[in-house]
């Protein structure tokens, strides 16, 4: 196959453990169409990560190619993923597109960044979103982060230099939604994303953020309120006042000790429209309890292997343990579930 795509990571240094646990796991995927460039800057003081993601831009455009940029601090365990962007970078007609990201809990941390009236940028995560809008497990977004971030029609686009270090990907963004391209999220991608190291030995991070955001807000203040009304993000008007996916979940387990048939179909709207694995195991679960399917155990354990109430009853409606079932004691899939071996059927 001809390769067609650039995956691009930048690094301070490629000796840190969190760079080398980032560049093992991309490898160990599917890279059948793509060249991988690890770019180590070797702490440099001067580096400006806009102004070299500017260079690959050029770079993959005479070449005719896409880029991938990831950050360093994400780990990838989906093989098929690069697949599984083009293919929703082809189905909803997206030059950008990223995808969910999650702690190494296996918590979610955001699917996209909404960007309010005043400019300033929210993490999108586990909103409801309306199901007509969720299109081949994907959804347009307003926009997103750089950890992951296709890039397709490479010509079109640059990196904002001005940006020190942050919201230069939400830029690149609004650049696609002003020239009638559009931005999409993979719902069902997900990928590990550990920025909180980075928080946590960056004494800076707060006061670079906040310059780069208001450089953002003033940058963008005029269109924004076009952003706000595209077709393709009127289910985001709302946002800031939507129901996310955990309080929805958490009332339907109170309602389920009240009206058990409003439960069920409330659980099964979790398992049908919810992308949030522990929440959709979880009502796999409680669908088992008031129904009996077994199709549910073996659904929820799909989901958090180290489920033990669904493991315990599936040994005892099976008479042996399932050999596909975790042994932990954490209460969701983390970041071990990735190495368990084995189909779940």
């Amino acid at each position: 196959m001809k390769k067609d795509t650039l995956i691009v990571m930048c690094t301070p240094n490629y000796n840190r453990l969190i760079t080398r646990r980032a560049v093992r796991s991309v490898k160990a995927t599917d890279l059948t169409r793509a060249e991988f460039i690890l770019l180590d800057n070797n702490f440099d003081d001067s580096f400006n990560h806009p102004t070299i993601m500017n260079r690959i831009l050029r770079y993959a455009a005479d070449r005719s190619m896409n880029v991938v940029f990831l950050d360093d601090d994400v780990e990838i365990y989906e093989n098929r993923w690069l697949e599984r962007v083009y293919e929703v970078s082809d189905a909803l007609g997206a030059d950008i597109v990223g995808c969910r990201h999650v702690f190494e809990s296996g918590e979610p941390n955001h699917d996209g960044i909404w960007i309010d009236s005043d400019g300033l940028s929210w993490l999108f995560t586990d909103q409801m979103l309306d199901p007509d809008e969720i299109k081949h497990s994907a959804a347009y977004m307003p926009t997103l982060c750089s950890a992951l971030l296709f890039v397709r029609d490479c010509k079109s686009f640059y990196f904002d230099d001005k940006f020190n270090k942050y919201q230069h990907d939400l830029d690149i963004c609004m650049q696609a939604w002003q020239m009638g391209k559009k931005v999409a999220s993979v719902l069902d991608l997900e990928i590990i994303h550990n920025y909180q190291y980075y928080r946590k030995k960056n004494p800076s991070y707060m006061s670079v953020f906040i310059k780069d955001s208001a450089y953002f807000a003033h940058k963008w203040a005029d269109y924004i309120p076009t952003l706000l009304e595209l077709e393709e993000l009127k289910q985001f008007k709302t946002i800031r006042s939507k129901r996310g996916w955990t309080d929805y979940y958490n009332s339907v387990t109170r309602i389920k000790s009240i009206r058990a048939e409003r439960a069920e179909e409330m659980f099964k709207c979790v398992t049908a429209e919810c992308f949030n694995k522990k929440l959709v195991s979880g009502a796999h679960f409680h669908l088992y309890t008031l129904n009996k399917q077994r199709h549910h155990l073996v659904e929820c354990l799909k989901l958090n292997p180290c489920h033990r109430a669904a493991k315990k009853y599936l040994t005892e409606i099976d008479g042996k343990e399932p050999k596909w079932a975790g042994n932990c004691t954490h209460g969701i899939n983390c970041k071990y579930c990735h190495f368990i071996g084995g189909s779940v059927y």
